[in-house]
């Protein structure tokens, strides 16, 4: 029986479902960093190349973020969701056999491919599952914790296969490629029959037309350019901290990965409550400016050299929380800023894509700077900057929003 059958308001089981296909996607960003140690040391590679095996996926969202939205928009969202579970399962599952770097690489570029569907495609089945405009919000919300839940609950159990079941990393990979291939499975099966609400058009064929005619429309654009700032952010924050925990504070590695996988499922929290607060109608552009001050002033904080340790760890969680809301807020959203109907899928890929691009510039600025002025304070006023950045574009965005209406 399809969970489309049940009947009664919003369908909650297939928000879940829906919700797992995206912690399932953030189950292969999360498998690599715990795992490069054995990579590197059994492959021989150095840690440029194993550099790349973590950040193919935001490179590949970097580049064809739009168009893999487009893709979806054309190809239909739930088929593109079983694509991307399909290509995530054939790429973990190869990579388990991967006998170099190369191959391992290319695996992990299949996994890429298969990221971009599955987060464009399923906001947009979210907003036709809910049976109202505030389980909109909510359920969308929510979905904004797929990354934090599933990044922090596979770095929390990588090392069951690295360490103590002895299974190593391509047992964990073999295992990751099983579970996304059951995945596809099972939404294939919860989500027979879900059509599209009437009055939503679909699109028959790729038109130059329509990304020409999104790029006119200023206020997705400049949502995905703050989704940027954001994520350029939060990943410099817990991409430096464990560093910073272990060389400035003298923490020990593995307690190291304890405390910032715990910080990161805090974000899970502030995720819903974003979601919550836009249900309760709660303007966008106050969570957004409100998020990015808070946490633009505590990030100065956090890499403060006047503060204990607890203090300083304290303010990374409470970061977290606080930054939570954002994504959560952002996804409840985002949907409604497409120029048109047909263009939802375009629109969500601009916002992964500005998300990604936001990953892969600030965090190489940020450690140069920290280089540069031989002070870890340094990165708390990057990222303080950057939020000040961000509060200018959703300025900038609401002053359209006005002009527009």
């Amino acid at each position: 029986m399809s969970l489309k059958t049940i009947k009664f308001g919003t369908n909650w089981p297939l928000i879940l479902v829906l919700l797992g296909a995206g912690i399932v996607c953030a189950f292969q960003i999360g498998k690599a960093p715990p795992a490069l140690a054995w990579i590197r040391e059994e492959l021989e590679l150095d840690l440029f190349f194993a550099g790349w095996l973590i950040s193919i996926y935001a490179f590949v969202a970097s580049i064809i973020g739009i168009f893999g939205g487009f893709f979806s928009d054309v190809a239909g969202y739930r088929r593109a969701l079983v694509f991307g579970l399909i290509s995530i399962a054939v790429g973990s599952i190869l990579g388990a056999f991967a006998s170099n770097g190369k191959l391992l690489l290319f695996a992990r570029l299949i996994e890429a491919v298969g990221y971009l569907p599955i987060v464009v495609s399923v906001p947009a089945i979210l907003g036709w599952v809910a049976s109202s405009e505030g389980d909109r919000r909510i359920a969308l919300g929510i979905w904004g914790a797929y990354m934090p839940a599933g990044t922090s609950i596979m770095m929390l159990s990588a090392p069951i296969f690295l360490e103590y079941a002895g299974l190593g990393w391509r047992g964990l990979w073999l295992a990751n490629g099983i579970i996304a291939g059951i995945f596809a499975i099972v939404v294939i099966f919860t989500t027979r029959g879900i059509k599209k609400p009437s009055g939503f058009p679909r699109v028959n064929r790729a038109n130059i037309k329509d990304v020409l005619d999104f790029f006119k429309n200023p206020r997705p654009v400049l949502l995905g350019l703050f989704f940027g700032t954001y994520t350029g952010n939060y990943l410099t924050v817990y991409g430096f901290l464990p560093t910073m925990l272990v060389d400035e504070l003298g923490v020990s590695r593995s307690n190291s990965a304890y405390l910032v996988a715990f910080a990161v499922m805090v974000n899970i929290l502030g995720n819903i409550f974003g979601g919550w607060l836009r249900k309760k109608d709660i303007a966008l552009i106050n969570i957004l400016i409100g998020g990015s001050i808070f946490t633009g002033v505590v990030s100065v904080w956090i890499f403060s050299s006047f503060l204990s340790l607890e203090i300083r760890y304290g303010m990374a969680v409470l970061y977290s929380a606080v930054c939570g809301l954002i994504p959560g807020a952002l996804w409840s959203a985002v949907t409604t800023f497409a120029p048109r109907h047909e263009l939802v899928g375009m629109t969500v890929g601009w916002v992964v894509q500005g998300g990604n691009i936001g990953t892969l510039i600030l965090p190489p600025i940020t450690a140069l700077i920290i280089a540069w002025a031989s002070d870890w304070q340094a990165a708390g006023w990057v990222v303080a900057i950057s939020s000040f950045v961000g509060v200018i574009i959703i300025l900038i965005m609401d002053r359209i929003s006005r002009k527009q209406k």
